[in-house]
């Protein structure tokens, strides 16, 4: 007698094909995009024209939010980075090459703002070379994106640019820049910030790690302050002599930095050890090496 083998029901259903997406389709058949990995990988379409200043805003004028990405997953969309940039001639280019005019969304699919390329557009072009045109610029950006830029180029060194031991911006650079965007400056220089919890320094021991031999020491500044309030606090840490430069370029605590924080009210022994350790010797150092 013949066995027949019954049939087998699968505990799940194959998904229907999906059809084609159109908008990523004519992208990579334009040339635009290579494929449609990167196209779903990168998000951002490249704008290799000539730009008038190296902004990511510039060199990525367009977003592609894939449909996957989108509550119904109907069709994906073509977003603009900022609402400005819509007659850029590769922004022009790219709608008439997939016949889908980019539109802006202040929001993206999860209810964030779409706040990350005026960002871009604040830091890149915060040097001495393109600050100017950054202030030409700047209802490209924000005033907490650019107060938060100025602090970084005040911390971190200009390589690129002009060696180590300078900043990204020289303070007289940061203090016009501020004075644009009428940000008021503190009256105590903010004294408060420096000496309490606008910054959480710590101090790193780097060893041997066979000997055990001293190699060096840092005091990284750790800002906390925010907004243009942690931008004014970086321009009087260094006017007043609270930071200095390591051979590196960057920020630390100068000696004087850390005696007036020891020695100042604000500071009352070691932190909490939810807070960074601070910058006192009767603190266990982190050790590093």
């Amino acid at each position: 007698m013949r066995h027949v083998q019954p049939e087998r029901q699968l505990a799940f259903e194959f998904e229907a094909p999906r059809p084609v997406d159109g908008l990523a389709e004519r992208l990579i058949g334009s040339g635009i995009a290579a494929n449609a990995y990167l196209l779903n990988m990168n998000r951002n379409l490249q704008n290799f024209d000539a730009v008038p200043a190296p902004s990511r805003l510039y060199q990525f004028p367009l977003e592609f939010v894939g449909r996957d990405r989108l509550p119904e997953r109907a069709t994906s969309q073509l977003l603009l980075n900022h609402p400005a940039l819509a007659t850029l001639p590769f922004v022009r280019r790219v709608a008439a090459a997939v016949g889908t005019e980019p539109v802006w969304a202040e929001f993206d699919e999860f209810g964030r703002p779409r706040a990350l390329p005026q960002w871009w557009h604040a830091i890149d072009l915060m040097t001495e070379q393109h600050w100017r045109h950054l202030m030409d610029t700047r209802h490209l950006t924000g005033e907490p994106q650019i107060c938060q830029a100025v602090g970084l180029a005040l911390e971190f060194p200009a390589h690129y640019v002009r060696g180590c031991r300078s900043g990204r911006i020289e303070v007289v650079t940061a203090r016009a820049i501020l004075a644009q965007i009428a940000a008021e400056e503190p009256s105590d220089r903010s004294e408060a910030l420096l000496a309490g919890e606008g910054i959480s320094p710590a101090h790193i021991v780097e060893t041997h790690h066979c000997t055990g031999k001293l190699l060096r020491e840092h005091w990284p500044i750790n800002a906390r302050a925010e907004g243009c309030a942690g931008a004014w606090m970086m321009v009087h840490g260094i006017e007043d002599g609270w930071f200095g430069r390591d051979r590196s370029g960057h920020l630390q605590m100068a000696q004087a930095g850390r005696t007036r924080r020891l020695s100042s009210p604000a500071i009352d022994g070691c932190p909490s050890t939810s807070s960074a350790l601070a910058d006192v010797d009767s603190c266990r150092p982190i050790l590093a090496g």
